[in-house]
C-alpha cells in the first residue's frame, strides 16, 4: 500500500512575489505553486524540505497529512500582531509549540501517530485552492483562540493529560463554532464527547458593536505621532496588510486615552483536560441513563401492544399455514415468535407451547411448515436432541431475530 503526503502552503491576505513563486517551484518536483498557495504531495518519496522553515520564509499556514495517522496545522505571524504569552497558554510538550524567531512567531500543531483520527479527504480535490483553515490566521489576530482550543482539546486527550493543575483559558464561542471549525475538529480527529464538554464550558461570544469599536479605534489615530503614521505606511506598502492593521489595533488598543474596547472578548475562565474528561463521563453516563430509560418505555410500550393484538396474532397463525407458502410460513414463526416473548414476559411458556403445539399438529403432513417452526424454537422440543443441522439453523434465525425484536403489526394485515 502506498503511503499518502500532502502539504498545503497558504499566504493570508497577500501574494508571493514572483522572485517567490520561482524559488517555492524549485522546492519540490511535485509541487503546484500559486499566486497565494503551493501544493506538494507524495505516495512514495518525501518533502526534502522542512516544511516549517517553508512556512517561514514563504507562507502564513501550513497545513499537513499524511495517512498513516499524521496531521500538522501551523501558523506563521508578525512577532508585533499577536500575543505571545496568549499564544503559549496552549502549548503542550513537543505537540504544540509556540516560539518566535525575531520577527515571527511561530504556533505549531503536531499530531503524530494519531491513530484515533480516520482519513480524511482534506486533500482530495482535484484543483488545488487556499486551505479552508485560512480564516483561523484572522481569527487569531483578533483574540479569538477558539482553533488554539480545539488543537489543544486534541493534543490532551493523545498525551491523556492527568494533571489537574494543567488548565487553559476557555475561549468564548465554542458553542457557535463555524464549518471551517468543524473541518479542523474532523481533519485532526476529536472526539464528540470531549468537544460537547469543552462546549457546556465555554461562555457566549459576544460580538462587539462594529460602529463602537470602529469609531473609538479612528478617534486613537488621532494620538498616533506623525512619524508612526509614515512607519505603518511604508509598512502597509511592503508587508501583509492583514499583518499590519492587527499591529496598528494593538497599538491604539494600548493607548490610555478613551481606553477603545478591545474587538477581542476577554477570556477570563480557564478549564483543565481534567475537569473536561470528568464532564464527558457524566455526560455518557446520562446519556446511557436517558437511553436505557427510552429503552424501558419503548419496551413496556410494545408489551402492551402485543397485548392489543395477541388475540389477532393468534388467529392469524393458523391462517397462513393454510396458505401453505413458504414465506407465510416464516411469518408465521415470526407472529409466535414474538407472542413467546410475552409469554415469557408473563411467566407463562407452559400455556404458550401448549397452545403452539395445538396448532401445528393440526398439520403433520407439512413437514417444512414444522421444521421452520422448530428452527425458530416455538414449540416445544419434547427433550428430544437437535440434529446438528437443526441446531446450527436454530442459532442463526435466533441471531437474526432476537426474541425482543418488535414485531412490525402492519404484517397481520398481509
Amino acid at each position: 500500500m502506498s503511503e499518502y503526503q500532502a502539504y498545503q502552503f497558504d499566504c493570508i491576505h497577500r501574494t508571493l512575489s514572483s522572485t517567490e513563486r520561482k524559488a517555492v517551484a524549485k522546492l519540490s518536483s511535485h509541487i503546484t505553486v500559486g499566486a497565494s498557495h503551493a501544493f506538494v504531495d507524495y505516495r512514495y518519496g518525501d518533502f526534502k524540505h522542512n516544511p516549517i522553515n517553508i512556512l517561514e520564509r514563504y507562507f502564513d499556514l501550513l497545513t499537513y497529512h499524511a495517512d498513516w495517522g499524521s496531521q500538522t496545522v501551523a501558523f506563521r505571524f508578525d512577532a508585533a500582531t499577536v500575543n505571545y504569552k496568549q499564544l503559549s497558554a496552549f502549548a503542550l510538550d513537543d505537540t504544540i509549540t509556540v516560539h518566535t524567531t525575531g520577527q515571527s512567531i511561530l504556533v505549531v500543531a503536531d499530531f503524530n501517530e494519531n491513530y484515533d483520527c480516520e482519513s480524511y479527504g482534506y486533500f482530495d480535490e482535484d484543483e488545488r485552492s487556499a486551505s479552508s483553515f485560512t480564516c483561523f490566521y484572522q481569527e487569531i489576530l483578533n483574540g479569538d483562540y477558539r482553533t488554539l482550543f480545539i488543537m489543544w482539546l486534541q493534543a490532551c486527550h493523545l498525551h491523556r493529560i492527568d494533571d489537574p493543575s494543567h488548565a487553559v483559558p476557555s475561549p468564548p464561542g465554542m458553542n457557535q463554532l463555524t464549518q471551517s471549525h468543524r473541518d479542523l475538529i474532523e481533519f485532526i480527529g476529536l472526539d464528540q464527547d470531549l468537544l460537547k464538554a469543552a462546549c457546556q464550558q465555554s461562555p457566549r461570544l459576544k460580538r462587539p458593536n462594529k460602529a463602537i469599536a470602529k469609531a473609538k479605534l479612528e478617534q486613537g489615530l488621532e494620538a498616533i505621532a506623525p512619524d508612526k503614521q509614515l512607519h505603518y505606511l511604508k509598512k502597509l506598502l511592503n508587508e501583509n496588510p492583514a499583518s499590519v492593521r492587527a499591529e496598528l489595533i494593538q497599538d491604539l488598543q494600548t493607548l490610555d486615552r478613551g481606553a477603545p474596547q478591545s474587538k477581542t472578548p476577554r477570556i477570563e475562565q480557564r478549564v483543565a483536560y481534567t475537569q473536561l474528561q470528568a464532564q464527558v463521563e457524566a455526560n455518557r453516563a446520562e446519556r446511557l441513563r436517558i437511553a436505557a430509560q427510552e429503552k424501558s418505555n419503548r419496551r413496556k410500550e410494545y408489551i402492551k401492544q402485543l397485548r392489543l393484538h395477541a388475540d389477532q396474532m393468534w388467529e392469524k397463525v393458523p391462517a397462513l399455514i393454510e396458505r401453505k407458502k413458504t414465506k407465510d410460513y416464516e411469518l408465521a414463526a415470526l407472529i409466535l415468535h414474538s407472542l413467546k416473548f410475552l409469554s415469557t414476559e408473563d411467566d407463562n411458556l407452559t400455556d404458550f407451547y401448549k397452545r403452539t403445539g395445538s396448532i401445528i399438529n393440526r398439520y403433520p403432513r407439512l413437514t417444512g411448515m414444522q421444521s421452520r417452526m422448530s428452527i425458530a424454537a416455538v414449540i416445544s422440543d419434547g427433550g428430544t436432541p437437535l440434529s446438528v443441522r437443526t441446531a446450527n439453523q436454530r442459532e442463526h434465525w435466533l441471531a437474526a431475530n432476537p426474541l425482543d425484536a418488535e414485531f412490525q403489526f402492519y404484517l397481520l394485515n398481509l
